[in-house]
C-alpha cells in the first residue's frame, strides 16, 4: 500500500474534523428538538386535570342531588349516606377547582358567580333535608315538585360548561404547539437521516479515493463495499421491522376490542415476525387452557391446549423445538411441524397471557433475537394493556356482586333510549324491583346469604332480559330493568314472569335452604308516565312504593290502583 503524503493526510484531517462538527451540530439540533416536545407535555398534563376535576364536581353535586331525591322518597338510609359522601367530596373538590380557576387570570372572573350558584344549589338541598329532617315531608316533596332543582342544576352545569370549554380551548391551542413540534421533531430526524447518508457517502469516496492509489486499497475497498451493503440490508430490514413494529402498537393502541387487535395481529405479524407459518394463542380466563386467537401461513394449529403440553411456557422462556420429534418436543404441535419451529411464551403485568408459535424463522444471530425479543414484548404489552382496558371497563359499567350494569350507566343508557324512543316514536318500559324484606332477611340470615339473594336475582333479570334491555342493580337490594320497544302489554307480561320466576326459586347456603322470597315492582311507560329519565324513574319508584304498600309480592302500573293480575 503507498503512503499518503502530509498534503493528503492534511485533506482526510479536515474532512474528518468536519464531519465531527457536523455530527455535533446535528445531535444538538436533535436534542433541542426532543427537549422542546417533551416540555410540552406538562401543560397539556395540567389542561386535562383542570377538566377532569370540574367534571368530578358536577358528578359529585349530580349525585348529592339524587341521592337526597332518593332518601325523600324512599327513607332508605343508602341515599342518605351516599348524600353525605357526595358532599363530603363536592367540598373537597370545590376548593381545588376555585383553585386552579382562580390561578389563571382568563378564569378568576368566573369564580364568584361559579361560588354563588354552588352555594344557592347546596342551600336549596339543605332546605330539603331540613324540612325532612323536621318531619315535614310533604313540604321537601313539594320542594323536589317545584322544578327549581333542576333549573339551579343548570346553572351550575352552565358556569362549569363556559369554564371547561375555555380550558379545552386552552387545551387546544398546547396541542397545537405539541403538534408543531412533533413536526419539528420529524424534519430534524429527516433531516439527520439525509446528514448521515451524506456523512456516508463522504465516508465511501475517502476510503474509494485511498484505494484508487494501490491495488490492495481496491481489494480492501471491495471487501468493505460488500460489508457496507450487507450492513445496509440489515438498516433495511431493521427499519422495516421497526416501522411495522410501530405501526402495530400504534394501531393496538386504537383497537376497540380484542377482536379487532386480533385481525391487526394476524397482518402485521408474519411482517414483524419474519416467519412463513405461526400462530397466537391466548390464555383463558380459567389460566388452564390456550385458545387459539389468529394464525397465518400454511401451517394447522390445534384450536386449544393445556399449558402443560408447551415447553416453552413450562419453562418460562423461549423454547426452540428439536430437529426431530421425541419427548423434548412440544405436545400442541404436528410432529411435521417440529423440525424449524419456536415457541415463545407472551408475559405481561407478571403473568402468562399467551403464547406464539413460528415456523420456518428465516433470521438467525444476535441480532435476530433482540429483534426478536423487541417484538414480543411490544405484542405482549399491547395484548396485556388490551385486557387490562377491557377489565376496567366491565369493572366500570357492571356491579361486582351481580354482575348487572351499575346505576351510572343506567342513567346514561336510559337518556339514550328515551331520545331514540322520541325520534322513532316507541315505547320504553322501565321496572323498578324490590327485594320483599330484604333487611330481615339479611338479620336473619347474615349478609352473605343475602349477597347469595342479589346474585341470584341478579342472575334471574340476565336470563330474562333481551340483548337490547338494561338490567341494572339501582343500589342495595333494588334493581331497574329497562325494555326497548315494549308495549304496556309486553311489559306487564314480563312482570309477571318475573314475579313469578323468582318466586320459585329454591336457594340455599351452606346447605342450608333460604326459603322463598318475592319481588315488588313499579312500572312506568315512556310516554305515559314521563318524557324524561328522571320522570320515568320516580313515577316507577312510586308504583314500587304502592306494591310494597299494598302487600309486596305484585307488580303495580304507575298510575294503576290495583296491582296486575295473575
Amino acid at each position: 500500500m503507498l503512503r499518503q503524503t502530509p498534503a493528503g493526510l492534511r485533506r482526510r484531517s479536515t474532512v474528518w474534523l468536519a464531519c465531527l462538527i457536523v455530527i455535533a451540530v446535528n445531535a444538538a439540533w436533535v436534542w433541542h428538538s426532543l427537549d422542546t416536545l417533551v416540555a410540552e407535555k406538562e401543560p397539556v398534563k395540567q389542561a386535562h386535570l383542570k377538566l377532569r376535576s370540574s367534571s368530578i364536581l358536577l358528578e359529585n353535586l349530580l349525585e348529592a342531588e339524587i341521592s337526597l331525591r332518593g332518601y325523600l322518597l324512599t327513607g332508605d338510609q343508602h341515599f342518605l349516606r351516599d348524600y353525605h359522601g357526595a358532599l363530603a367530596m363536592l367540598r373537597q373538590l370545590r376548593q381545588e377547582v376555585m383553585r386552579q380557576m382562580s390561578s389563571h387570570p382568563a378564569h378568576a372572573a368566573r369564580v364568584p358567580d361559579l361560588e354563588l350558584a354552588i352555594d344557592d344549589k347546596l342551600n336549596e338541598l339543605d332546605e330539603k333535608m331540613t324540612l325532612y329532617a323536621g318531619g315535614e315531608h310533604a313540604a321537601a316533596l313539594a320542594k323536589v315538585a317545584e322544578g327549581q332543582g333542576p333549573r339551579r342544576m343548570e346553572k351550575v352545569r352552565t358556569l362549569l360548561n363556559d369554564y371547561r370549554t375555555a380550558e379545552q380551548a386552552i387545551l387546544d391551542t398546547h396541542f397545537s404547539i405539541q403538534a408543531a413540534a412533533v413536526r419539528h421533531a420529524y424534519l430534524t430526524f429527516a433531516i439527520s437521516t439525509f446528514i448521515s447518508v451524506v456523512l456516508v457517502a463522504l465516508v465511501a469516496w475517502l476510503v474509494r479515493s485511498t484505494a484508487q492509489r494501490n491495488a490492495e486499497a481496491e481489494a480492501e475497498l471491495q471487501s468493505r463495499n460488500a460489508e457496507l451493503r450487507q450492513a445496509l440490508d440489515r438498516a433495511a430490514r431493521q427499519s422495516e421491522h421497526s416501522h411495522a413494529l410501530s405501526e402495530l402498537g400504534r394501531f393496538m393502541q386504537s383497537s376497540r376490542d380484542l377482536d379487532e387487535a386480533m385481525a391487526l395481529l394476524n397482518h402485521y405479524l408474519p411482517t414483524v415476525f419474519d416467519a412463513s407459518s405461526g400462530a397466537l394463542y391466548l390464555t383463558a380466563s380459567s389460566r388452564n387452557q390456550l385458545r387459539l386467537a389468529c394464525q397465518w401461513g400454511n401451517r394447522m394449529h390445534e384450536e386449544f391446549f393445556e399449558p402443560g403440553d408447551c415447553w416453552g411456557l413450562r419453562r418460562g422462556q423461549p423454547y426452540d423445538q428439536p430437529e426431530v420429534a421425541g419427548p423434548t418436543c412440544c405436545g400442541h404441535l404436528h410432529p411435521q411441524d417440529v423440525a424449524d419451529s419456536r415457541c415463545l411464551p407472551i408475559t405481561a403485568h407478571g403473568e402468562v397471557i399467551g403464547l406464539i408459535t413460528l415456523h420456518g424463522c428465516s433470521a438467525t444471530g444476535l441480532h435476530a433475537e433482540s429483534h426478536m425479543a423487541q417484538t414480543l414484548e411490544q405484542v405482549a404489552l399491547s395484548i396485556g394493556n388490551l385486557q387490562l382496558r377491557e377489565t376496567l371497563r366491565q369493572q366500570s359499567v357492571r356491579d361486582a356482586l351481580t354482575g348487572l350494569f351499575n346505576r351510572r350507566y343506567l342513567e346514561e343508557s336510559l337518556a339514550r333510549e328515551c331520545a331514540l324512543a322520541q325520534r322513532k316514536g316507541q315505547s320504553i318500559a322501565v321496572f323498578m324491583i324490590d327485594v320483599d324484606h330484604f333487611k330481615q332477611f339479611n338479620d336473619r340470615h347474615g349478609h352473605e346469604a343475602g349477597d347469595t339473594v342479589l346474585r341470584a336475582v341478579g342472575r334471574l333479570l340476565r336470563e330474562h332480559a333481551r340483548e337490547s334491555d338494561i338490567a341494572a342493580r339501582y343500589g342495595g337490594e333494588e334493581f331497574t330493568l329497562v325494555l326497548s320497544e315494549a308495549e304496556r302489554e309486553v311489559a306487564l307480561a314480563r312482570a309477571e314472569t318475573l314475579r313469578t320466576a323468582v318466586e320459585a326459586l329454591e336457594l340455599s347456603f351452606h346447605g342450608s335452604a333460604l326459603g322463598s322470597i318475592t319481588i315488588s315492582t313499579g312500572i312506568a311507560l315512556y310516554p305515559q308516565q314521563g318524557r324524561t329519565p328522571s320522570e320515568l324513574m320516580q313515577a316507577a319508584d312510586q308504583a314500587l312504593y304502592a306494591a310494597k304498600r299494598n302487600g309486596r309480592n305484585q307488580a303495580r302500573l304507575a298510575g294503576q290502583s290495583e296491582p296486575i293480575a295473575a
